[in-house]
């Protein structure tokens, strides 16, 4: 008892160093800002900071132990002979180099990216702004964990497993995060060995996502520690064992003006923070007014003048976006950025065994079902006449292009019950609304020599669902034509649509889209 007492009294203590140096940083922000420097509501609610809660994965848990998850019902590979499937070792990234340093960043200054609060293809375009910012603070770029299609410390897998490295290293210089807490630690904690830092990450991989996403925790307006153990244990444990001098870090966010400010985090982030850094700085910084002249261009030079002025003498600075899809920094400045953010190799390898089977001349068809499930008025319907019209959209187009095979890129749950989005489980009675995506994609798959990835590969079936967002985006963006649903089918146009559109267009493949009529 008297350990648990000292390990909650410097929790305290530290928690309340943290809250009260935060207040006066914002205060002293708050002082000196103007329009775009906001720091006054994060001193305003420092404590509360840790209160969201997430139920969304412990409800789909549920449901899958209950056995009342829809499962999608497609072909098997003895319909159409497709080749052996593919290993789980198939889809693991190569063994990578712990940094690459091409470009000639200052290899003691880092950035490093905290959180990124969206799914793949938007957060691949604040992934970009973040490397941007990388180069222009001359930092070099820890590279993030990835997973379930998100990029940042909540997840568990490494960087490679979704994006070339390699490529990305002739743009921005990078270190792997084992390398990063190696290299940091190491100028102040002598003897410090590698072994003893890939023991720690390799813990911190594998707790990642209960650490994000465990919805037993209840976030209250203040952390009681005596419901949250593991956590004072796991900051006081990576002391111990990485020693308690870390290198100095701040915190620097990206948000719409009317956005909190401020870390509007799990506590896994948190947590993580205190394990890596000691840090007590946390910067908020407001999106450009959109439409002005050159309002992009002077935003990227305020982000990096503030950085610097508030962060610059710091070893580390964390970026944590929570506005959604708005850049802060030029589109050209992006865009290049982008095209040093590649698929993996061995995703682009994989997807090559698919176009292979579906020969030179296949249309693709994308529909997002799960955005027509959320209109009130999206019923069986609705949805019946959506996959009627599909597929008189879809035979149509074939007969034109004397072509017979069909790639359909779905949201529907998998036959194992994956979901290949989170979001069914916020809809009202989602077991009733995944069996209607699961039939209305039955229905298309029944009428059509179509293949979705699971049915040419059972092994995709298990691997990560950011794999099989890249691996439809590449096939899609291929094929000789790409049919997506009208309004009528979706409540709005998909991101992921739209960045295989531009992909399209940038090939030369115009129109980069068609949209199927819906059936009467």
């Amino acid at each position: 008892m008297k350990t648990l007492g000292l390990k909650r009294s410097l929790f305290n203590q530290w928690r309340n160093r943290l809250t009260y140096s935060v207040v006066a940083t914002g205060l002293l922000l708050l002082f000196i800002s103007n329009d775009w420097v906001n720091a006054a509501a994060w001193a305003h609610d420092a404590k509360g900071a840790l209160k969201e809660t997430v139920q969304t994965f412990t409800k789909s848990r549920s449901l899958l132990r209950n056995g009342k998850m829809p499962f999608l019902e497609g072909s098997n590979n003895e319909k159409f002979h497709f080749a052996p499937p593919s290993s789980l070792e198939d889809w693991d990234c190569p063994p990578i180099p712990a940094f690459s340093r091409r470009v000639g960043l200052n290899p003691e200054k880092y950035l490093l990216l905290g959180q990124i609060n969206e799914q793949l293809t938007k957060s691949t375009r604040h992934l970009a702004e973040f490397i941007v910012l990388a180069r222009s603070l001359n930092r070099t770029l820890v590279l993030p964990e990835v997973g379930e299609s998100e990029i940042g410390m909540q997840r568990s897998k490494p960087f490679c497993t979704y994006f070339d490295v390699h490529r990305l290293g002739q743009f921005v210089d990078w270190v792997s995060p084992e390398q990063f807490i190696y290299d940091t630690r190491s100028r102040l904690n002598s003897g410090l060995d590698m072994s003893t830092v890939r023991k720690f990450w390799a813990d911190a991989r594998s707790k990642a996502v209960r650490f994000a996403f465990d919805v037993e925790w209840q976030r209250p307006e203040t952390l009681p520690l005596g419901e949250y153990d593991w956590l004072e244990d796991g900051v006081l444990e990576s002391d111990q064992l990485l020693g308690q001098n870390k290198p100095s870090g701040g915190v620097l966010v990206l948000k719409g003006p009317e956005d909190f400010c401020g870390l509007r985090v799990k506590p896994f982030l948190w947590f993580r923070m205190q394990q890596l850094l000691d840090s007590e700085t946390v910067i908020c910084i407001n999106e450009p007014k959109f439409g002005a002249p050159g309002a992009l261009d002077r935003s990227l030079e305020r982000v990096v003048e503030t950085a610097e002025r508030y962060l610059g003498e710091l070893d580390v600075v964390v970026g944590v976006k929570n506005r959604a899809y708005n850049l802060f920094f030029p589109k050209e400045a992006v865009k290049e950025a982008l095209q040093y953010v590649r698929p993996a190799p061995q995703i682009l390898k994989n997807a090559g065994r698919l176009k292979e089977w579906l020969g030179e001349r296949y249309v693709a068809v994308q529909w997002r079902i799960e955005k027509c499930l959320m209109r009130d008025d999206c019923d069986e319907g609705v949805l019946r006449k959506c996959s009627q019209g599909l597929l008189s959209t879809v035979h149509k187009r074939l007969a034109a292009l004397g072509a017979t095979r069909v790639f359909f890129a779905s949201d529907a749950p998998t036959k194992n019950g994956t979901l290949r989005s989170h979001s069914y489980m916020m809809l009202k009675d989602p077991e009733k609304k995944m069996r209607m995506a699961s039939d209305a994609a039955a229905h298309v798959l029944s009428d059509l020599e179509a293949a979705t990835w699971e049915m040419f590969d059972q092994t995709v079936l298990n691997i990560d669902a950011g794999i099989q967002g890249i691996l439809d985006k590449n096939i899609c963006m291929d094929a000789e034509a790409f049919i997506v649903a009208p309004d009528e089918c979706i409540r709005e146009s998909s991101a992921f649509a739209t960045s295989i559109v531009k992909a399209r267009e940038e090939m030369g493949k115009v129109p980069g889209m068609e949209t199927w009529a819906l059936a009467h």
